[in-house]
């Protein structure tokens, strides 16, 4: 257990140690070829949330909206840095990159509360294609 003067002494609030977290998270994801980010993210997410204290704490906060706000948000930002790394590459896509990015962001946020709501009874292969099939 951490005494509170402790917590207080590294974060704000709850919400600085969970914005922590998903910048450890951004590290460590970011260190994983670009193509597999975008193409399987499920199976990326699930590289991370093998470790059970990740797993719960999105299991038993997944229908409270501000954390759901939160994910989205930083999903949001996830996205906003792989599109930037993708423009990099290639520039052959005409539609706006605030789109692409809340497009995207929208969609893994929506199938990653469906996919905590139901316990993860779907594998993260099967979420992935699940997600290629919303997107094509």
């Amino acid at each position: 257990m951490v005494h509170r003067t402790t917590f207080y002494k590294h974060f704000e609030d709850k919400d600085a140690l969970l914005a922590f977290g998903f910048e450890k998270y951004q590290e460590e994801a970011s260190t994983i070829p670009l193509l597999d980010r975008l193409s399987k993210p499920f199976q990326v997410m699930e590289q991370f949330l093998h470790q059970k204290e990740i797993s719960e704490i999105f299991e038993s906060q997944i229908d409270d909206e501000q954390f759901s706000k939160f994910v989205h948000s930083h999903t949001r930002e996830m996205k906003k840095q792989e599109n930037q790394e993708l423009n990099r590459i290639c520039k052959s896509h005409t539609l706006p990159d605030e789109l692409i990015i809340e497009f995207y962001s929208g969609v893994i946020t929506t199938l990653s509360a469906w996919w905590f709501q139901k316990k993860k009874s779907v594998s993260a292969e099967e979420m992935d294609r699940y997600f290629q099939q919303m997107i094509d």
